[in-house]
């Protein structure tokens, strides 16, 4: 049988680390490992030039090289006899394995040391398998077989999504139904502030705690990457010693004053793919989701995530602007549960545009505008009813002319408060209008 390049698509994961020998001009052998070879084609594949070395030197003086690929899951190794063509310094092959690196550099934080020069194009002669290595069966690791029941579960999916009522249940269920439906354990929902250039957690699950008002900056980790270049990304194979958007985590170790809220994520991820939710040209936010299995994410998983973030998309664009921004509950309103007077006391940086409650950070940007503004009125006046009209335009409040997102950042105000300050509590009293709840004196 003819191997083609598509029959060895796992090989190019980047799982197993690749060889890759060559011979100088006078005879000189040399063989070096690659952390990754690049299918183009069903004729070509790539490698990146990040380092000016002795590989190198030898393809600018004899073009042939033998390349070792292997399959992850049989560790069965293919020999690929090549012809280096030519290196991009740009286009969607030079964009394609830059990006790939940039995910790699991210987790290690070695960007500058992990910059791709160039592309290397060679031209594919040959393929042979190796025919002793193993006698593992091979597993579908790139889940290349979509079928009719695969359809008919997005079928089923976007039906359950559809008869969600409001933003809010959109939010808060959408994630239990992809574990319902597709088996994911653990995902992150992150919504986008354009003006702060941030992604803010809105839900999550699978994880101890819920992480609500987290921020990844665009660019940071592979959530911050999908966000920046809006294109579905993923690793297929981290290892132990790469974290989850490592730098939001340190929120765990931060003091008490510190403006920071812990990322949720598993400490030893092992596969992560993050896809943008785009509608209508806009970038809404990115859903992301991660395995403690190597390789989980194959091509047919891709295909379902992509499609599932299209349906949220949608769906929050839909609902964002229907009026109804909490949910109403049957629970009585909040109560003392002592006699004891609790004293709230609340600090405002304007600055930095934060709220602290009893010195811990609360929340921060537009929502802590609007919560600052509520509890100011509620205080000065004894008022506590208010609607989306109201703060629409009240000026103080600086919302964004078109696109203010005042649904979305009230849901997240009152999961902050629910996790964080349960004392101060937002609900529902119609459509478009809502209620703040205060039990304690508060202190300014």
């Amino acid at each position: 049988m003819t191997l083609k390049l598509s029959d060895l698509a796992c090989c190019f994961e980047g799982v197993v680390p690749s060889m890759i020998a060559t011979c100088s001009q006078e005879g000189t052998p040399n063989v070096t490992y690659i952390s990754h070879v690049y299918r183009v084609d069903e004729t070509h594949v790539a490698t990146s030039f990040q380092f000016f070395n002795k590989t190198r030197a030898n393809l600018l003086e004899n073009p042939f090289a033998m390349i070792k690929v292997r399959h992850p899951g049989n560790l069965q190794s293919y020999h690929l006899k090549v012809k280096y063509l030519r290196s991009e310094e740009q286009g969607p092959n030079f964009d394609q394995m830059s990006l790939k690196l940039d995910v790699i550099a991210a987790y290690e934080g070695m960007g500058s040391i992990f910059k791709m020069k160039a592309a290397d194009i060679y031209e594919v002669l040959e393929i042979k398998e190796i025919a002793d290595q193993t006698t593992m069966p091979t597993p579908d690791l790139c889940g290349f077989n979509v079928s009719l029941a695969d359809l008919e579960l997005l079928r089923v999916i976007s039906d359950k999504f559809s008869s969600l009522s409001s933003l809010e249940e959109l939010l808060d269920h959408s994630m239990d139904i992809l574990n319902r439906y597709l088996g994911w354990t653990h995902m992150i929902l992150l919504l986008a502030d354009l003006q702060q250039k941030v992604l803010v957690t809105h839900s999550s699950f699978g994880y101890p705690f819920g992480g609500v008002g987290a921020e990844i900056r665009w660019g940071q980790g592979l959530v911050g990457l999908c966000a920046e270049h809006k294109r579905l990304l993923q690793v297929s194979s981290l290892g132990e010693g790469l974290r989850y958007a490592q730098a939001a985590k340190v929120g765990h170790a931060q003091e008490n004053l510190s403006a920071k809220i812990p990322f949720p994520g598993l400490t030893n991820p092992a596969s992560q793919i993050a896809a943008p939710l785009k509608v209508q040209g806009d970038f809404i936010g990115v859903l992301a989701v991660e395995s403690e299995k190597n390789f989980y994410w194959g091509f047919k998983e891709q295909l379902l995530l992509s499609t599932v973030s299209n349906f949220l998309a949608v769906g929050i664009r839909a609902l964002e602007n229907q009026g109804t921004i909490m949910k109403v509950t049957k629970t009585e309103s909040v109560a003392p549960t002592t006699t004891e007077k609790k004293f709230l006391r609340l600090r405002w940086v304007p600055e930095s545009e934060l709220i602290f409650v009893n010195d811990q950070y609360l929340i921060k940007n537009i929502p802590a505008r609007i919560l600052w503004y509520l509890l100011q009125t509620y205080q000065k006046t004894g008022r506590s009813e208010f609607s989306n009209m109201e703060l629409r335009a009240e000026k103080s409040l600086q919302l964004p002319e078109i696109k203010d997102n005042l649904e979305t950042r009230l849901i997240l105000l009152r999961k902050r408060l629910e996790e964080q300050c349960p004392a101060i509590r937002l609900q529902s009293t119609g459509r478009g209008r809502f209620r703040i709840e205060v039990v304690g004196e508060l202190q300014f």
